[in-house]
């Protein structure tokens, strides 16, 4: 067998440097060669990004898509504060300027609403959705003076989860909710996988600088990602109710308390 077998390897040499022979000496006489085009990594991704974008064009369109952005912004807020110096959070000063800043944002997405308001929306529904936004993360954080990690977290709750349970729900779609044919799984699925890591890093950031402030041993992330998502689950079934009026109220409320349950029997208060 391997008498056989050993020629192979001196024919494939002899056909590849004929083969070498022959393009050179085509090369010489200028005889063109054909070109293979190899697409770049570079299109592959102006191709993916471009499908991405026409998917989002036919079901979200640009008035929801900065529908959703404008929803999540607030959202940013804790994650600001990690960067930049400020007062203890307990402090009055601290509760003045972000209950301030908090009311600038609301009144700003108020006069900003229209670019992004449904054709069914009246006023009272634009009033509902942003100051009902607003007002459930301020009595949180006035309610919470000494732990407003609970409201950042809500806050998070309410900016990210929400706002991926609309954008998952008409971009993927799916089977509707028994209770709520206007409601998807994906939907809701999506609210709780954004909303649960980002609500456990703001409650785990803003909980540690408390208790180490206090001279106590930090929250854990584990701890943290518990608390998360026993409030994302809650708001989630929460907004996934058939209910006609604006959700922001009760999905805020919702996360509030569950995260201020979990702070005060897991967690404790300092």
């Amino acid at each position: 067998m391997n008498a056989v077998r050993a020629p192979i390897p001196v024919r494939r040499r002899q056909t590849v440097s004929r083969l070498a022979l022959n393009r050179v000496a085509l090369a010489g006489v200028g005889a063109p060669f054909p070109e293979i085009a190899i697409p770049s990594t570079e299109g592959r991704w102006q191709g993916l990004w471009g499908q991405v974008a026409d998917l989002f064009e036919e079901r979200v369109g640009a008035r929801e898509t900065r529908r959703r952005l404008l929803h999540a912004t607030p959202g940013l807020l804790p994650f600001l504060l990690w960067a930049v110096p400020h007062d203890p959070p307990s402090s009055t000063r601290f509760l003045a300027v972000i209950s301030g800043l908090i009311l600038a944002l609301a009144t700003i997405a108020y006069y900003q609403f229209g670019r992004v308001q449904r054709s069914a929306e009246g006023r009272r529904d634009v009033i509902e959705a942003v100051f009902g936004y607003a007002s459930v993360v301020l009595a949180a954080m006035l309610l919470c003076a000494q732990h407003v990690e609970v409201a950042f977290a809500a806050l998070a709750v309410l900016a990210f989860g929400d706002g991926s349970a609309t954008l998952g729900g008409m971009l993927m779609r799916g089977r509707r909710l028994p209770w709520n044919p206007k409601k998807s799984i994906v939907g809701t699925v999506c609210f709780v996988l954004v909303a649960t890591p980002m609500a456990a890093l703001v409650y785990w950031g803003q909980a540690h600088d408390v208790y180490q402030a206090a001279g106590l041993p930090r929250v854990d992330l584990r701890m943290a990602l518990l608390g998360a998502l026993a409030a994302a689950i809650a708001a989630a079934l929460v907004e996934s109710l058939p209910v006609r009026t604006n959700d922001n109220v009760r999905v805020g409320t919702t996360a509030a308390v569950v995260i201020g349950l979990f702070q005060w029997l897991a967690v404790g208060w300092v």
